[in-house]
């Protein structure tokens, strides 16, 4: 074979292995954004449950409190509770970088 032929041969394998190639990095690429994504969802599901199961003590509490006609220290506990969860929101809405730890 002539000189050219090879040189075509070697330029038009370079070219469709650089292309796989490409492909490939491309969509792990799409694949660790969508597993950031997931990991980010999965921790705003889990801070919203958390916010729900401290609502629904919360409201125990006060449910409690109107049936026995008196306010008791749980409510002063579960305050402290909710202060704590909102300062734990607020902490990881505002890190610098924007990311969740």
């Amino acid at each position: 074979m002539s000189d050219v032929i090879w040189v075509a041969v070697i330029t038009g394998s370079v070219t469709l292995a650089n292309a796989l190639l490409s492909r490939r990095w491309n969509k792990n690429d799409e694949l660790v954004k969508l597993q950031g994504a997931i990991t980010s969802l999965y921790k705003q599901v889990n801070r919203i449950a958390k916010g729900m199961d401290i609502a629904l003590k919360n409201d125990q509490v006060i449910f409690d409190a109107f049936r026995k006609n008196q306010i008791n220290g749980e409510s002063e506990v579960q305050d402290r509770v909710m202060e704590d969860y909102f300062r734990e929101c607020a902490v990881a809405g505002y890190k610098a970088d924007g990311k969740e730890e």
